[in-house]
């Protein structure tokens, strides 16, 4: 006996699938799953190539006449069918979409996606200089009778260099979501006489920013972010304006003491990532006294920059500076509200994996992250990708990494009470 199953229960398991692949499948099934499944396929659209295969003449493995009939192609579907266009909500773009030749149909495109919440911008093999855009030229044309932008996104990120957003274009961008973005992501955006004041964003909670100077430029007197990641910290520029509300705080290219600096200004920091650009693992580790003032702090993580140093101690840094467990059982009496540190284990284009210690715990655990990752300069999704993010997968019976390798280890001692 055939038992119908309800639309809505259809719907639900459609919206489990997260790959294509699958949705694809789905299509097959029935006429009822192929015109539930087809919205689906249009919800995360991008137009960047496979990670991994750059070349100089093409954008990660695809050419720019690749590029132009995939565009093309996106956009007569949606045109042709005002449904699909309707469901995009995250559209990825290379950093080549912004040449004047592609100029036309991606202005199309944006044009027509009146639902669209998160647009990211990525690096491609284009490679000109640091080129000025501006994103009302684009948006916007000069036609008296043009509409304006259709959507309001939550979440707007411009993770490349080659081309960069000059100020009165991404003053006026931003003007148009200020009630509604939640997520802004510049890392390579620098301060400069061009950029005229940006208007304060109401809704603003997670920032990716290159200094502590960009981040308060967004909301100077009265930050409501609880998400910050800076690509370098300076001495002596922290304002606790712009770092009182954060909880969740990520790092690159600074030093402990310089973050122990900040620390002291966020009362509501619950997560750290330090990266190890200017220390070991084991320097970091023995200095957790410094955060003696984030007692809120739960989990530490250590972006490894040097990844070899984890590597079966072959890196010179890693054999000058064995580490053990009495290294982790000194950070967690350090801090007492200490409860998760994590070690970066090696670099990952698709699913991360760390080294994970916990407080009561007497070994460590591997987990790997249950998000798709994305190329390492970028550091995608880094706001939410914590412990509730990830799965455990035990350590191989043979895997150095367990037991650390160093002549100080000493199953004996577990202090991690």
């Amino acid at each position: 006996m055939v038992i119908a199953i309800p639309v809505e229960i259809a719907r639900l398991i459609a919206e489990f699938l997260e790959d294509n692949g699958s949705l694809l499948n789905f299509l097959l099934v029935s006429r009822t799953f192929y015109h539930i499944a087809k919205p689906l396929l249009y919800t995360e659209v991008s137009l960047l190539g496979p990670i991994g295969e750059v070349q100089w003449d093409q954008h990660e493995g695809r050419s720019d006449a690749d590029l132009s009939t995939m565009a093309h192609g996106f956009l007569s579907s949606i045109v042709a069918n005002g449904e699909f266009a309707n469901c995009v909500k995250r559209i990825r773009l290379p950093a080549v979409a912004f040449r004047r030749e592609q100029y036309p149909v991606f202005q199309t495109i944006m044009k027509s996606v009146p639902n669209l919440e998160d647009l990211e911008v990525h690096s491609s093999w284009w490679r000109e200089g640091m080129i000025p855009f501006n994103l009302r030229t684009f948006l916007e044309d000069t036609h008296p009778q043009s509409p304006p932008i259709p959507f309001s996104l939550k979440s707007f990120a411009w993770y490349t260099r080659e081309v960069q957003p000059d100020g009165a274009g991404l003053e006026w961008f931003l003007g148009r979501q200020r009630d509604t973005l939640e997520r802004l992501h510049l890392p390579y955006l620098r301060i400069s006489d061009q950029f005229p004041e940006i208007p304060v964003l109401s809704r603003l909670r997670v920032l990716h920013a290159s200094t502590i100077d960009v981040a308060r430029m967004f909301n100077p007197k009265a930050s409501q972010i609880t998400h910050l990641m800076l690509e370098l910290v300076n001495r002596g520029e922290f304002d606790e304006a712009v770092l009182r509300n954060v909880v969740v705080w990520v790092t690159r290219i600074s030093a402990v003491d310089i973050i122990s600096e900040a620390v002291v200004k966020m009362s509501n920091l619950e997560y750290l990532e330090i990266d190890t650009f200017y220390s070991t693992i084991p320097n970091i580790l023995s200095r957790m006294d410094a955060f003696a003032g984030a007692t809120r702090l739960r989990h530490l993580r250590i972006f490894t920059t040097d990844f070899d140093q984890l590597r079966f101690g072959k890196s010179n840094r890693f054999d000058h500076h064995p580490w053990n467990y009495n290294d982790i059982s000194k950070a967690f009496e350090s801090i007492p509200s200490l409860i998760h540190i994590s070690i970066r284990l090696v670099p990952a284009a698709t699913y991360p994996e760390f080294y994970c210690f916990t407080r009561g715990t007497p070994r460590p655990a591997k987990i790997r992250s249950l998000r798709p990752g994305m190329p390492e300069s970028a550091s995608y999704e880094w706001w939410h990708d914590w412990t509730d993010d990830h799965a455990t997968v035990p350590f191989e019976p043979n895997d150095p990494r367990l037991g650390y390798r160093s002549d100080s280890l000493s199953y004996r001692h577990y202090p991690f009470r």
